[in-house]
């Protein structure tokens, strides 16, 4: 949620923090699968509360997305290219 986001902003700013935005997405599909794949743990979700999520998403235009639907390989790296070429990040 946008207010979240805001959030996490302002404590980055207050604490002299870098933030950079990443938003993960994946297909419907996938998520449903990865969702009915997983074993008994903590997390309450199903295919139809990230239907949800997914419907009710606030944009989030200034967010790099990452697309997880391929390798985590692939994920990593588009993630840390958005931290490399973040224009307030310190040298890495």
């Amino acid at each position: 949620r946008a207010r979240h986001r805001q959030a996490a902003e302002d404590l980055a700013r207050r604490s002299f923090s870098d933030l950079v935005s990443l938003e993960c997405r994946t297909t419907a599909e996938i998520a449903a699968q990865r969702l009915a794949q997983r074993g008994p743990n903590a997390s309450d979700a199903t295919a139809s509360i990230a239907r949800a999520m997914s419907a009710n998403a606030d944009p989030w235009p200034q967010a790099v997305t990452v697309l997880t639907s391929g390798s985590v390989a692939a994920s990593l790296d588009r993630a840390a290219s958005a931290w490399r070429a973040a224009p307030d990040a310190a040298p890495r």
